[in-house]
C-alpha cells in the first residue's frame, strides 16, 4: 500500500512537471522539494512499519540510501560535464528519493537481470530507460530532413561544411523559416537552439554544441544571433529542437517501475 501511494504521489507531481516542461521549459523547483520532503516521510513510513513488525529494516533504507547516492553522483557528472543544468540534477535526485525499493511489476529477461538489478540501482535503470527512450528523434529528424530535402533543397544548401558537418546535422536538427524566430525567441526562448552562427569572415557556419550554459548566457547568445539574422537578411537557420526532459525522466520512471532496466532486458535476450 505504501508503494503504492509513494509511485501515485510521484507520478502525480511528475505529470504536472511534465506539463510546465512541455508548455515553457521550465519546471518550478517547489514540486521537487514537495517531491523530496513526500519521498522522504513515505520512505520512514515504511520503514517504521518494518520495525513494527520485527522485519529487518536495514536493509531497506541501505538500498534507498545507496540509490539516492548514485542518483547524485551521476547528476554531478552530467552537471560538470556541462550536459545538465541544476534543474535536471534536482528533478533527478527528486525522483531518486520516491523511487520505490521493490521489483518491477513485470519480471522480464532471466537470472542475470534480476542480478544486474540488485547491483544497479532505480535511478541508474530510470535515466538508463530515458536515454534509450531518446534514441528514435535523431533517426526521426534524419528521415524528416531526407524527405525535405527532396522538396525543398534549396533549404539544405551548405557552405564552408566539411561532409561529416551536413551529414550529422541531418540527426540533429532541421532547417526553418526565420519570419518568426524573434517572437518565439521571446516567448519559447528554451524550447529550441540554434545550430548555425555566424563568423565576420566567411559567413553563416555550422555550429554544434555538446555542453550548457547558464540561462542568462545563452539567452543572451540567441538574442545576438536573432539580431544577426536580422541584419544579414537570414531566410532560413538551422534550429535544434529542445526536448520535455522531466517528460523523458517521468517516462523513464514509469518504465523503471513497470519493467526495470530496458537495456538488461534488451541483453539478456540478445546475449546467449
Amino acid at each position: 500500500m505504501i508503494d503504492i501511494l509513494l509511485i501515485s504521489f510521484s507520478l502525480f507531481l511528475l505529470f504536472i512537471a511534465s506539463y510546465y516542461d512541455i508548455k515553457s521549459r521550465e519546471v518550478a523547483d517547489w514540486i521537487w522539494l514537495i517531491m523530496i520532503i513526500g519521498g522522504i516521510i513515505f520512505h520512514l513510513i515504511q520503514s517504521l512499519i518494518f520495525i513494527l513488525n520485527k522485519e529487518p529494516f536495514l536493509d531497506y533504507l541501505m538500498d534507498w540510501g545507496g540509490n539516492l547516492i548514485i542518483a547524485f553522483i551521476i547528476a554531478l557528472i552530467l552537471l560538470m560535464g556541462g550536459l545538465w543544468g541544476g534543474a535536471d540534477m534536482f528533478a533527478l535526485i527528486a525522483i531518486a528519493v520516491c523511487s520505490p525499493m521493490t521489483a518491477p511489476v513485470f519480471i522480464l529477461g532471466d537470472n542475470r537481470v534480476e542480478i544486474l538489478r540488485e547491483i544497479f540501482p532505480p535511478s541508474f535503470s530510470l535515466l538508463s530507460n530515458a536515454i534509450l527512450l531518446t534514441i528514435p528523434v535523431p533517426l526521426i529528424l534524419f528521415f524528416y530532413n531526407c524527405f525535405h530535402l527532396i522538396i525543398h533543397s534549396d533549404k539544405y544548401k551548405f557552405h564552408h561544411e566539411s561532409l561529416k558537418s551536413r551529414i550529422a546535422v541531418l540527426f540533429i536538427g532541421y532547417p526553418r523559416n526565420t519570419l518568426e524566430i524573434s517572437t518565439e525567441i521571446e516567448t519559447k526562448p528554451w524550447h529550441f537552439d540554434f545550430l548555425e552562427e555566424y563568423d565576420q569572415e566567411i559567413g553563416w557556419r555550422l555550429k554544434f554544441r555538446l555542453g550548457l550554459d547558464n540561462p542568462e548566457n545563452d539567452l543572451k547568445r540567441k538574442l545576438i544571433i536573432v539580431d544577426l539574422i536580422k541584419n544579414t537578411n537570414k531566410q532560413t537557420i538551422w534550429v535544434q529542437p529542445s526536448y520535455p526532459f522531466i517528460l523523458i525522466l517521468t517516462l523513464g520512471f514509469i518504465t523503471e517501475i513497470l519493467l526495470g532496466n530496458i537495456l538488461f532486458i534488451t541483453l539478456s535476450h540478445l546475449i546467449p
